[in-house]
């Protein structure tokens, strides 16, 4: 079970945005209004009404307005999106066969932040960073700034003005050699024998505009001289699913870094710090939880968040493991309650046509635990994140169906000996959909921000698994997000009965660690003492220790 960034809610492994011509089913929100600097004041063509200038079109509303007149596609940007800051994620939504073991369906080759800017008569579309900063109020923040010059992706001549906006053509950033989104890099052209972007084979497949994202998907279809597979075409297609994911206008206030627990974080380099260098800080990447009643959490009151984060369950999934699957996201409403909050993550059936004819699971706002039907054996939990702050933005769990028999060969092999519901075959569904049920949590814990610990496997001592009392109330391992997947330690005639690993203590404490709020700290750097004493209380007790993946250094880290 592995953990990737990726943009989940792009992919559509079950839910495919093919179809004829160029639309899908979007909503019809109107743009988010947010504050943007002024255009330019260059002078630009009279500002018309789209009824009044455009050519017959079909137009669907969202993040941008879409419009297609004829084989082309407009976007239609509204002035308060100048200046925004939106995350561009090109992630592959078809591979070729025999592409790359790490490159396939769902997978992310490219994650950046891009503003549009007005220019006169022309629209640029930059990429940005955010891993040199400083506080707006230095100013070193001049020197940031011009020392991390934002490139030009494409620029684009401004079709005409609408009142409140600008319409462009866009056709050729998704049907010509764009390389920041493009499906194949240098290493890979050079394999492959990549000769050039055939632009009569290259086209979009699908546009689709909701309130916070706009969904493109584009097949590019490149000549090569060795292509992996189906030699004889001398042809590579690849299809991009590419995503404008519109971040918050007020970045979420971020949480530092603390090596002592495990987190994902996002590196920054700050050039603001009081020390004698600019100093590397790290921020947690986590969801924004805030609580509904602020006094009553000052007082220690379980109260429901303002958002909580919610899945939706993939209507493909088969009866007999939904409910596990469900159990298995929601089995971390405990460890949120340390934290403060009550029913901070749920599971929701995808609602009718009839109770929402717009929800779409490519929708930004809509995070899925899929069930794909492929020959993968394995689970992934991914996330993307604001770079800005570290703010989880969205999240796809993906479980492939062949991991079912992943798990019925481990526990035949790790426990049979002392497992007797372990011995067969056909394992009963109640204990295949356990171990189901564990493998979500797992990934769950990805999606909420937490690595691997693979310390935790070395909390307990080995004889303490050989006890059914133990085991009973404690598992296998102090946390889920160790690789210690099945009691292979407890031997015949020892009685354990709990063989399966679940989430545990230090999953608790990390969670707590990571999202509960502190209300007497007014800023992340008033928050470290408060997060150092919760580290040095538990500093004794290994079952809160965390090891990171691949610090083989210390023989605790064990895989």
């Amino acid at each position: 079970m592995i953990s990737s960034k990726r943009l989940a809610t792009a992919m559509a492994v079950l839910f495919p945005v093919l179809m004829p011509g160029l639309w899908g089913c979007g909503t019809g929100a109107a743009a988010p209004p947010g504050p943007a600097p002024a255009p330019s004041s260059d002078a630009t063509p009279a500002a018309t009404s789209a009824a009044d200038a455009a050519p017959a079109t079909e137009s669907q509303p969202g993040l941008f307005t879409l419009h297609l007149p004829g084989d082309r596609l407009h976007f239609e940007l509204p002035d308060s999106i100048f200046g925004r800051d939106i995350l561009l994620i090109s992630q592959i939504a078809g591979s070729p066969e025999n592409f790359s073991a790490f490159l396939n369906s769902g997978t992310n080759v490219a994650e950046q932040v891009v503003r549009w800017e007005r220019r006169g008569d022309r629209v640029l579309l930059r990429t940005v960073t955010f891993s040199n900063v400083a506080a707006d109020s230095l100013p070193i923040a001049r020197s940031v700034a011009a020392n991390t010059f934002a490139p030009v992706i494409r620029s684009f001549s401004v079709e005409r003005e609408v009142d409140g906006g600008v319409v462009i053509d866009v056709t050729g950033l998704f049907e010509t050699d764009v390389e920041a989104i493009a499906a194949l890099q240098g290493g890979q052209r050079n394999q492959y024998g990549v000769r050039r972007l055939d632009p009569t084979r290259t086209f979009i497949d699908s546009a689709r505009s909701f309130p916070l994202n706009v969904e493109i998907r584009h097949t590019l279809t490149y000549e090569a001289s060795s292509p992996p597979s189906q030699a004889r075409t001398g042809t590579i297609s690849v299809q991009m699913a590419q995503s404008f994911v519109l971040l918050p206008a007020e970045p979420m206030r971020h949480r530092f870094h603390d090596p002592r627990v495990g987190w994902f974080t996002v590196n920054q380099v700050d050039f603001g710090s009081p020390e004698y260098k600019a100093d590397t800080r790290r921020l947690i990447r986590r969801w924004r939880l805030e609580p509904s009643d602020a006094a009553a959490y000052a007082r220690g009151e379980l109260v429901e968040p303002v958002q909580p984060i919610v899945f939706y369950l993939d209507p493909g999934t088969p009866d007999e493991w939904a409910p596990y699957i469900r159990q298995g996201v929601e089995d971390w409403q405990p460890a949120f309650e340390g934290a403060g909050f009550r029913n901070a993550i749920v599971v929701r059936d995808i609602p009718t046509p009839d109770e929402d004819p717009d929800f779409s699971p490519e929708d930004v706002r809509y995070n899925m635990v899929r069930y794909t039907a492929n020959m993968t054996r394995n689970a992934v939990g991914p996330s993307v994140s604001d770079p800005r702050s570290g703010e989880i933005i969205a999240s796809d769990i993906n479980w492939y169906h062949n991991h079912l028999r992943s798990y019925r060969n481990r526990l035949m092999i790790e426990t049979g000996a002392a497992n007797p519901a372990g011995r067969s075959l056909r394992m009963d569904i109640d204990y295949i959909g356990e171990a189901v049920r564990q493998v979500i949590a797992h990934e769950i814990g990805h999606a909420l921000g937490l690595p691997h610990n693979m310390i935790a496997s070395s909390a307990f001592p080995v004889d303490s698994l050989r006890s059914p009392t133990f085991t009973a109330e404690n598992g296998v391992a102090a946390s889920v997000m160790d690789y210690a997947r099945q009691n292979y330690v407890a031997q015949p005639g020892d009685g354990v009965e709990r063989f399966i690993r679940g989430i545990g203590p230090y999953d608790h404490y990390s969670v707590a660690w990571g999202y509960r709020v502190i209300p007497d700290a007014a800023t992340p750097d008033e928050e470290r003492a408060t997060l150092d004493r919760w580290i040095r209380d538990r500093a004794d007790d290994p079952r809160y220790w965390f090891g990171q993946q691949g610090y083989n250094l210390d023989p605790r880290n064990q895989t």
